[in-house]
């Protein structure tokens, strides 16, 4: 019975963690930027992509410290875990891709709040559209980026929790 399989799962669950809490804060900047339902069902989905990176964290090692006592893991909550790690494996590595090819149009919805001075005060405050714009961009290439992190953390913890499914 080795256990290095649910200590590097774990870790990959960890990093899942932590790359999804980081999507959270930063998808909620742009969803109260834009109030649309894309930006909302993403955010509910990164929420969901935080709970299952702690399931996966917490599995990985709770099925680690089973095989170090040669005792049986329980398969039911490995197959759940691998499920939701594969899952959000797929949806954080097309997420990436998606906030890379959302920024033209979270360009349209910053001219179309900005052309409402009043919308563009309550969100902005006193930038300038250029500013406004630049900060936009940084958060959706960041967002992109930890959507990246978030999918490996997933993929190790998928392939860490197949191997202990055996």
């Amino acid at each position: 019975y080795d256990s290095t399989p649910g200590k590097i799962g774990m870790i990959g669950g960890v990093l899942a963690l932590l790359a999804t809490l980081t999507i959270v804060g930063l998808i909620a900047t742009i969803y109260h930027r834009d109030k649309n339902a894309v930006t909302e069902s993403h955010l509910i989905m990164a929420c969901l992509g935080v709970a299952a990176a702690g399931l996966v964290a917490g599995i990985c090692a709770m099925t680690a410290g089973a095989l170090s006592r040669r005792r049986e893991p329980n398969h039911l909550l490995v197959g759940i875990a691998l499920l939701a790690a594969v899952i959000f494996f797929c949806f954080f590595l097309a997420s990436a891709l998606y906030m890379f090819m959302y920024r033209p149009f979270h360009y349209g919805n910053l001219i179309q709040t900005h052309n409402k001075a009043g919308n563009w005060k309550y969100i902005f405050k006193d930038r300038t559209f250029s500013s406004g714009w630049a900060e936009d961009r940084k958060i959706i290439w960041w967002i992109a980026f930890f959507c990246l992190v978030a999918a490996l953390g997933f993929l190790i913890g998928a392939i860490c929790l197949w191997l202990m499914s055996w």
